[in-house]
């Protein structure tokens, strides 16, 4: 995001422009952390709420053509590529959405 602030401030010198152009920025790099983090976020309270509150208990996994980040998370310690690719997400160096797709991953 700092590349893109300073680009932004070279390229526009109207602050609507640039406020718009960081906009777009923030759309694209930060937005998808954003939405997986409150997706991770739903499911540990749903976990929570069932181990604490006595609530309904969290719907189990579904077998999907993705892996999940807690998935990811648990297999690190164990796998060197599944370790790079929980990497990938905790840096910010790989979007969620594309991370979590890889084929050999999941397979893995």
């Amino acid at each position: 995001m700092q590349l893109a602030l300073a680009e932004t401030l070279d390229k526009y010198d109207d602050p609507t422009a640039q406020a718009l152009a960081m906009d777009a920025a923030f759309g694209e790099h930060i937005a998808p952390f954003y939405a997986d983090q409150a997706a991770i976020d739903v499911d540990r309270l749903a976990t929570l709420r069932h181990a604490v509150l006595g609530g309904p208990p969290p719907p189990p996994p579904v077998a999907a053509a993705w892996v999940t980040y807690a998935e990811l998370r648990s297999a690190a310690p164990w796998d060197a590529e599944v370790f790079r690719a929980y990497c990938r997400i905790m840096g910010a160096l790989g979007r969620p959405d594309e991370v979590y797709r890889v084929r050999e991953l999941v397979v893995r």
